[in-house]
């Protein structure tokens, strides 16, 4: 009845520690900046039974970053959209620009936008906090005084802003993440994915972004075959901030774009076919053939001396039909378009530009401009000078000759006047020509740069509007989870050793896991690294013992919508000046169209140049277990040592045994009886005892191999040893113990069995009583204990995952 409570206490007891060692699910969480940089440590270990979620954290500093950069440009746009015509100080440098200076909506919406920002900003100092942060840069009053400016100018009339649906400061704030998460190489288990929101607004103190669970995978053995990473397979993940521009426009872009369903029909390439040809049509006339001329130059920025001559001099009457001609073209093409929709429309994106000028489309790639003709062109004309330079200096020598012979007195004084006024008229020439080569030079040269300024302006508007920012490219290495009571090594696991490249290299582990053993594998990764940088491991083994935006600064491709012409020149009379502004008014409204109309919506591209990654460094264990390795994480040019103390990193590479030594303490219920005969009388008594408590010793055979080093407890499971052992009780040759038992950690030993060992019996010899002794059993148990257990117990290793 007692064995059979005891055995029953056993099965309890071992159930309990089956329960209370089973393998439970693990929530890991990757933190975030705002800059995508990892703060926080990553587990070593993850196996598709676990789950994780990224977060991102706002800190104060980057609140306070975004909300000065939402004032600054609100106020920039009030100021740009204020900026005074250079040569008309009373009207907008934006309509002018624009040629739209004399439409009262164009200037109603200019004051009625002006007055909207202004109070907008003003009532956004009225919160404290926003108010506090603005006074660390600006001074308050000065900014109140200028923005109730603009408020009081305000024309009261019947027009609505709200259809611009222009960008809030909130919305200018609040900047948006998301995490993308995918397998490489075809390798596609399912993924359970939590609900979560689109993106992490960082006004909020803290975003959850996804939440991932992996769930089992068909045919995962073979699929394992495929990765570098022995039994597990490579995870790669994102962190990515959206384009805010592109996302407001987005989100303003299905108002807006109710605005302007007749501009988007516009062709610009049409429209300024059909305008020249009227010009054509009116140079036919050749009344108007040199005014045109002259109108054409000036507007290019290459004003023709000659055509402006003809200019100066055209007839009055002349110039007022010219100016009537040009200003009925210019009421045909407006017709063309609802133009009042139309300007709200472009007001409404003035925001893209920071107010500095109005287009249909103010983030358009503009057409690659081919430089290689003009730049043929110019080398030749530089080519040309250098040729009649040479005939010149030759030419010039040949007069200088000859003006020194006629001192001798060989001709006449006026042969002699003529030979100095042509050597004056070749210096002139020459002094001509090299102003003339100074300056193609330097055209060469800007035409030379074509090619990179225009990349470097598409390179600027493809990350200020187009592309979202990869702020970080990492991986995780995932293992299929192996059931611990069939596997207890854990056979193909791959744990990891993070360390952070913004932290002197230093691990980066939430538990650092010391020990592997000979059936896994450990990669090592630089967590944070610059997407450039590159490392290289300097490793040495020895022996074991037995026993880790928003930046608004568009670069807009094709520049303010601002004409090239030179500023007017004031020897042409005020009707003449009148032919041109009408002139130029056209063409800069027509360039309004230039890079034509804007699309309603845009798809974000992808940034594929990460701000910080996760860096795979090169890592061999040793050819053979039972070592222990140590690394140092070196520059692999310069051979340095990037902590700066120049610590190295340790782990030991443990082999698994099949045979332990154990020493411990033993309890036998092996009754043993003793006689002592009376010879004389021929009679015996006995006396029994029992075996009890006393020292043993003993081999174990492992019927699955163990890791000596391993903390975890039950290291092999519940798959027993074998065992033979001794008791040190009464005789040597009397007391052996046979049986088997488990490993609740290494070292540390449960054992059970049976007690072979020596008694006393009775035999008659001739009618004498002798003593005899035989063998008997009995069941012992044992608590055994070897050298590796004071290893398991103290070792500092134990600070690893015990779960793991």
């Amino acid at each position: 009845m007692i064995l059979s409570k005891k055995f029953l206490f056993l099965i309890a007891l071992l159930c309990f520690f089956v329960t209370f060692n089973a393998k439970a699910q693990h929530n890991y969480i990757v933190h975030f900046n705002e800059k995508g940089q990892i703060t926080d440590s990553l587990p070593s270990l993850l196996t598709n039974a676990d789950t994780i979620r990224f977060d991102l954290i706002s800190s104060p500093e980057g609140m306070e970053q975004r909300v000065t950069n939402a004032y600054l440009l609100y106020l920039q746009i009030i100021k740009n959209l204020d900026e005074k015509d250079k040569t008309d100080k009373t009207a907008s440098a934006v309509l002018v620009n624009a040629g739209l200076e004399d439409e009262p909506h164009a200037k109603a919406i200019l004051i009625d936008l002006q007055a909207m920002l202004a109070d907008r900003l003003l009532k956004f100092l009225k919160v404290p906090e926003n108010a506090a942060i603005i006074a660390k840069t600006r001074s308050l009053e000065a900014d109140r005084r200028l923005l109730k400016k603009y408020r009081t100018n305000k024309e009261v009339d019947d027009y609505n802003l709200e259809g611009l649906n222009y960008p809030s400061l909130e919305s200018l704030i609040n900047v948006s993440y998301s995490v993308h998460y995918g397998f490489k190489r075809g390798f596609n288990p399912a993924i359970d994915s939590y609900p979560c929101p689109a993106n992490i607004e960082l006004s909020k103190v803290k975003g959850e972004c996804c939440l991932f669970k992996w769930s089992s995978v068909a045919n995962e053995s073979e699929d394992f075959k495929k990765y570098k990473f022995v039994g597990a397979f490579s995870n790669p993940f994102t962190l990515r901030q959206h384009n805010l521009n592109l996302q407001i426009y987005n989100a303003q872009s299905s108002s807006l774009f109710k605005l302007h369903a007749l501009a988007a029909d516009i062709d610009y390439s049409d429209l300024t076919t059909a305008i020249n040809k009227k010009f054509d049509d009116l140079a036919k006339d050749s009344t108007y053939k040199g005014l045109l001329t002259w109108l054409k130059s000036k507007y290019q920025g290459k004003e023709d001396k000659s055509a402006e001559v003809i200019a100066v001099n055209s007839n009055a009457t002349v110039r007022k039909a010219l100016v009537d001609a040009i200003k009925s073209l210019v009421d045909d093409e407006k017709k063309t378009i609802h133009t009042n929709s139309f300007y709200d429309f472009m007001f409404g994106l003035s925001w893209l530009t920071q107010g500095k000028s109005l287009s249909a489309n103010p983030v358009a790639i503009p057409p690659k401009p081919d430089a290689k003709k003009e730049l043929g062109k110019v080398t030749d004309s530089i080519s040309a000078i250098d040729t009649a330079e040479k005939e010149i200096s030759g030419r010039t020598a040949l007069v200088q000759n000859a003006s020194k012979s006629t001192v001798a007195g060989c001709c006449n004084t006026s042969f002699i006047n003529i030979l100095d006024n042509k050597y004056q008229s070749l210096q002139v020439l020459k002094d001509t020509l090299d102003k003339l080569k100074t300056r193609l030079k330097k055209e060469k040269d800007s035409l030379t740069n074509v090619p990179a300024a225009y990349a470097k302006s598409l390179a600027g508007l493809d990350q200020v509007f187009y592309k979202d920012s990869l702020l970080y490219a990492g991986i995780f290495v995932i293992n299929a989870e192996q059931n611990r009571w069939l596997h207890p090594n854990l056979p193909g696991y791959n744990y990891l050793r993070n360390h952070n490249a913004l932290n002197d290299v230093h691990h980066f582990d939430l538990h650092i896991r010391r020990n592997i053993n000979e059936t896994q594998q450990t990669d090592i990764f630089a967590i944070n690294s610059d997407r450039n940088a590159k490392y290289a491991l300097v490793t040495t083994s020895a022996d074991l013992s037995p026993y880790d935006f928003f930046s608004m600064q568009i670069d807009q491709a094709d520049g303010k919508a601002v004409a090239p012409g030179a500023p007017a020149d004031k020897t042409i009379d005020a009707s003449l000046q009148a032919v041109y502004k009408s002139y130029k008014d056209l063409f800069n409204y027509v360039n309004l169209f230039k890079n034509g109309v804007i699309d309603s919506s845009f798809t974000e591209k992808e940034d594929t140049s990460a701000d910080y990654v996760s860096r795979w460094i090169k890592h061999t264990e040793p050819d053979v277990p039972g070592k222990a390795t140590t690394y140092q994480i070196t520059d692999p040019v310069s051979k340095k040592n990037l902590n700066s103390e120049g610590w190295g990193f340790s782990y030991n590479y443990d082999n698994l045994v099949r045979f332990s030594f154990k020493a411990g303490i033993a309890y036998s219920w092996l009754n043993r009886r003793t006689y002592v005969i009376n010879q004389a009388a021929n009679t015996a008594t006995y006396t029994d005892a029992y075996a009890g408590l006393a020292p043993a010793i003993g081999f174990q055979v492992y019927t699955s191999k163990i890791d000596m080093k391993s903390q975890r407890f039950l290291p092999v499971s519940l798959y027993p040893f074998l065992y033979v052992g001794y008791m040190f009780h009464d005789t040597p040759a009397n007391n052996f113990l046979f049986g088997g038992g488990f490993e609740l950690i290494s070292g540390v030993s449960i054992i059970g069995g049976v007690h072979l060992g020596k008694t006393q019996g009775l035999t008659l010899e001739q009618g004498n009583l002798l003593e005899k002794d035989y063998y008997k059993v009995a069941p012992f148990i044992s608590l055994s204990v070897g050298i590796e257990a004071f290893k398991t117990i103290f070792s500092s290793s134990t600070l690893t995952d015990p779960s793991k």
